[in-house]
């Protein structure tokens, strides 16, 4: 069930502050459903938090495409940040 696990993930992500637990949950969750916007939300701030920016745009990417329309907008200026920190 995709809802448990998004929970076991917030679970590691918030109660334990393991971020690398978080990813794999949520990437088994994607697995299973690849537009799951939980999932996808928690992937992208869980990459911030470990500093590594290219899994943070590549979940910054499926929320663009998948998210709600109210976080298409920051998904893609956050996305345009982290390209304008690269040149």
């Amino acid at each position: 069930n995709v809802g448990f696990m998004n929970n076991i993930g917030s679970y590691y992500m918030i109660a334990k502050k393991d971020y690398k637990a978080a990813l794999k949950v949520y990437s088994k969750v994607l697995k299973k459903s690849r537009t799951d916007y939980i999932a996808i939300k928690n992937s992208s701030l869980a990459a911030r938090q470990l500093g590594n920016v290219k899994l943070e745009k590549k979940y910054l990417v499926l929320l663009a495409e998948h998210g709600p329309e109210d976080e298409k907008a920051p998904a893609l200026h956050r996305l345009k940040a982290l390209e304008s920190k690269k040149k």
